[in-house]
């Protein structure tokens, strides 16, 4: 997306999951009883085991061969060098769109902007950065006893290590407490062999 572009464009699938229809012989499946009926679900709801990797089959189907283009989940970003390629990307990804049946958010949209929001980075002509509201996110968190939680925080700080190496100093205290963790819930980790 980034090959010296200068303008950027982020798109954002609306309701992600909810635009794509389940096979017809998998509706049956997803049925559930409350006091007014039986109801089944006719698309992808989140939280189905499948859904993500379903997503991605459909964004990576919509959107692959179209140059300058990331896509990823729900969200599309793409990169030009002048305003004129913007537009004649943004016609062919909207097209995509149209064919495919994907509803865009039109709050979401970032059009021809020379920094965007990106999957968690700001991203620029000269670079990338970590997008400021994620660096507070992790300067907020308080460590506690919920080992849910705790390991949520970890799969995040993990994502961002490389962008913001203040996580490493604290990695090593979370991670003393997650071994303490497993521990007093009378779980072991493996001991990870020594490498030569």
């Amino acid at each position: 997306m980034r090959d010296e572009s200068a303008h950027f464009t982020v798109l954002d699938v609306k309701t992600a999951f909810l635009t794509i229809r389940m096979k017809p012989n998998d509706v049956h499946k997803t049925a559930f009883v409350t006091p007014d009926g039986k109801y089944e679900y006719l698309r992808i709801a989140f939280g189905f085991r499948k859904a993500p990797q379903t997503m991605q089959r459909v964004m990576r189907r919509t959107f692959d061969g179209l140059p300058r283009t990331a896509k990823y989940m729900d969200d599309v970003g793409q990169g030009a060098t002048t305003v004129r390629e913007v537009l004649d990307l943004l016609n062919e990804a909207l097209r995509r769109v149209v064919i495919n049946g994907l509803k865009m958010d039109l709050q979401k949209f970032q059009l021809i902007q020379d920094k965007v929001s990106f999957l968690g980075y700001v991203i620029f002509a000269e670079g990338r950065t970590l997008d400021e509201s994620r660096v507070a996110t992790v300067e907020k968190f308080e460590p506690n006893r919920n080992a849910k939680k705790l390991y949520s925080f970890l799969q995040f700080a993990n994502h961002y290590e490389s962008s913001y190496r203040s996580l490493q100093r604290s990695r090593t205290s979370y991670g003393t407490f997650w071994r303490r963790t497993f521990l007093s819930y009378g779980l072991t980790l493996m001991k990870q062999p020594s490498t030569p």
